[in-house]
């Protein structure tokens, strides 16, 4: 009985490693997403975001962003957020819920700094009022039709059978990290 239970968590293990692989793949190609935290009329609101990091590993997504924003006091206020990315031309889309907190670390802001920055932080690394935002996942859905031989073999499996077209595993998938 337990070696069955330990097969299945690792058979487990291994599909959410691959899913999660499959979504850091995706967002290293979408890179900008939409943040959307609840403000102080408990109302939804979004911007745009240009994604740093995902870490598969550690379920975290990071972001720069200024300390003095409307979002940074959203997340102090309700760290629950959603950030939305999606490249329509591919067919690719991720969907990430999780918790949001505001972390100053001078070394990672260091390791996650990209030239690109300077339009927002035009002083860089020495800019005061740059911080970062880290979101620890706790679920991610993804949907991915690019593969255009998956996607015409689907369409066409449909169209002779009758029914309706299905993503499979490979296009779409919901991984639970906590």
């Amino acid at each position: 009985m337990f070696a069955n239970d330990n097969k299945t968590f690792q058979e487990d293990a291994e599909k959410r490693k691959d899913s999660l692989g499959k979504v850091e793949r995706l967002l290293k190609v979408i890179k900008s997403g939409m943040l959307t935290t609840i403000n102080s009329e408990d109302e939804l609101c979004s911007r745009p975001m240009m994604l740093q990091k995902f870490d598969a590993e550690t379920g975290e997504v990071w972001f720069f962003t200024g300390k003095n924003t409307g979002k940074v006091f959203d997340i102090q206020r309700d760290s629950h957020v959603n950030i939305a990315f999606a490249s329509p031309g591919a067919s690719s889309f991720v969907s990430v819920n999780g918790a949001a907190s505001i972390v100053d670390d001078a070394n990672l802001k260091k390791d996650l700094w990209s030239p690109f920055l300077l339009a927002w932080f035009p002083e860089g690394l020495k800019d005061p009022n740059l911080t970062l935002l880290c979101v620890k996942v706790s679920s991610v859905e993804y949907w991915d039709s690019s593969s255009t031989f998956v996607q015409i073999a689907g369409f066409a499996k449909a169209v002779l059978t009758g029914e309706k077209y299905k993503l499979s595993k490979s296009e779409h998938d919901h991984i639970d990290l906590i």
